[in-house]
């Protein structure tokens, strides 16, 4: 079931967004060096402006990511995901915790980054609101989830067989 789900939500996502993680990996992956990415980290949490702007791209592609999960879970061919509203809400939590994490993995990865550069530095506030966000964004995407799956299919119009 865990690999139907990966297959199902994970890989379409970076599909569909391969130039953006091509593009990110090659600026932030090979035109970078590990002091450039440790100053800019820095830069990031002494500025609050810096660090409110990072968590708002957080919040945007937490909801490009929601979006097009909602998306494909609209399609006719995954309509069989809309029984995932009769499953316990332990069950829909261990199977979106899969999903969340593949596809927040950059975020992860950086929020994990900037934490160790936060408590290395002496701040302490910017990594809590920064998991904080990232937990809030995660049970809103469950919330938000489980009741658009909870909601009757829309009606479908009757497809004409040929003559």
């Amino acid at each position: 079931m865990k690999k139907i789900f990966v297959k199902a939500f994970v890989s379409p996502f970076y599909k569909a967004y391969f130039g953006f993680f091509v593009v990110v990996f090659m600026v932030f992956g090979l035109l970078m060096e590990a002091p450039q990415h440790i100053k800019i980290g820095e830069r990031i949490l002494q500025h609050p402006f810096a660090f409110a702007t990072l968590l708002l791209v957080f919040v945007i592609y937490g909801l490009l990511q929601y979006r097009f999960q909602i998306n494909l879970i609209q399609e006719l061919k995954y309509r069989v995901f809309h029984q995932l509203a009769l499953f316990s809400s332990k069950d829909i939590f261990r199977y979106q915790l899969r999903i969340r994490v593949y596809n927040h993995l950059l975020l992860l990865f950086y929020a994990s980054f900037l934490t160790y550069l936060a408590i290395e530095m002496g701040y302490w506030y910017q990594p809590f609101f920064l998991w904080f966000l990232l937990t809030v964004m995660f049970f809103a995407h469950k919330n938000l989830l489980v009741i658009m799956l909870s909601q009757a299919l829309p009606e479908q119009k009757p497809i004409p067989l040929k003559q």
